[in-house]
């Protein structure tokens, strides 16, 4: 079964990057703890890019993402920054065995 990724770019409201980060990374401390289909979650910011964060989501399956997509924290998520985000570009991608080695 091939992995899933998940690449979101989102724009953040102008004063609100700081409230977001704390949130987001909670949010992906939680998915990493709580759910056994959640495999990676890494924020990125681009340094050209002050109002931008990349998520970068890695699960076992889809149905470990769609788990992800319908549980109650990821609705408390969404409420929680709904007004933080001004946009959201979300990428499904089937993550290739050959080039996902890591380094860690």
């Amino acid at each position: 079964m091939a992995k899933t990724a998940l690449v979101v770019k989102l724009t953040i409201h102008e004063g609100r990057m700081d409230e977001f980060l704390e949130v987001v990374r909670a949010h992906g401390e939680k998915s990493l703890a709580l759910e056994p289909g959640c495999l990676r979650f890494d924020v990125l910011r681009p340094a050209d890019a002050p109002h931008t964060v990349f998520l970068y989501e890695v699960y076992g399956d889809e149905q470990a993402l769609q788990a992800h997509w319908d549980s109650e924290r990821m609705a408390a998520y969404r409420k929680r920054t709904r007004e933080m985000i001004a946009a959201r570009e979300p990428s499904r991608c089937a993550l290739l065995e050959c080039v996902a080695a890591s380094r860690e």
